[in-house]
């Protein structure tokens, strides 16, 4: 309750890969930082996590973001890992999904398994986006999509996305953390686009 009520009046349209408003994720979004980060309650989630999770330290993890889907909200299947090796971070690891209410519906559905774990208040989730034999290579099996709650019910939830290296440091100096390269046609010619994003 205290992670959401944080967020009161801060919820955004959630991104898909960068891009805001996409159909595949309609529901809500709201990176904890600036203030939020030296709250204490947040820094009692992270320290359990890296408990949890043996991560050197809270410095590999992106800020935590809450998540609000109304009834019929959703996000399509998708895969966390969406930063390349080349950047500072490295690439995303692991995900550490919190629920935060008991909606009807609302459940977590990895495709590739046919595995739906149901929304519980309190209870949460830990994934690989990489192999275990080699962090370069996507986790095949861990693809997801984040089903719609039902009737009048909300779904809460966080979700803290943890990379190879440090994060958070070249995050505040500044640093470009380029995640991915896509080709675009640009009127007659052909152009390469770098997408830069700092959350995704």
């Amino acid at each position: 309750d205290a992670l959401v009520r944080i967020c009161s009046g801060h919820f955004e349209p959630s991104s898909h890969g960068g891009v805001v408003t996409s159909s595949r994720r309609t529901s809500s979004q709201c990176w904890c930082r600036h203030g939020c980060t030296t709250d204490t309650i947040v820094k009692a989630v992270e320290r359990r996590i890296v408990n949890l999770t043996g991560v050197p330290s809270s410095s590999h993890f992106e800020p935590l973001q809450i998540l609000k889907y109304l009834p019929g909200q959703y996000y399509r299947k998708h895969h966390d890992q969406q930063t390349g090796p080349f950047t500072p971070q490295g690439r995303r690891v692991l995900t550490f999904f919190i629920y935060l209410s008991s909606p009807e519906g609302g459940e977590t559905r990895f495709t590739d398994l046919d595995l739906t774990v149901p929304a519980i208040k309190g209870s949460a989730l830990l994934w690989p986006s990489v192999t275990d034999a080699d962090p370069d290579i996507d986790e095949p099996y861990t693809h997801h999509e984040g089903l719609e709650p039902r009737g009048s019910s909300t779904k809460y939830a966080a979700n803290l996305l943890i990379h190879n290296f440090d994060y958070r440091t070249p995050y505040r100096r500044g640093c470009s953390l380029v995640f991915a390269r896509r080709r675009r046609r640009a009127n007659k010619g052909m152009g390469t686009e770098l997408l830069e994003l700092k959350y995704s």
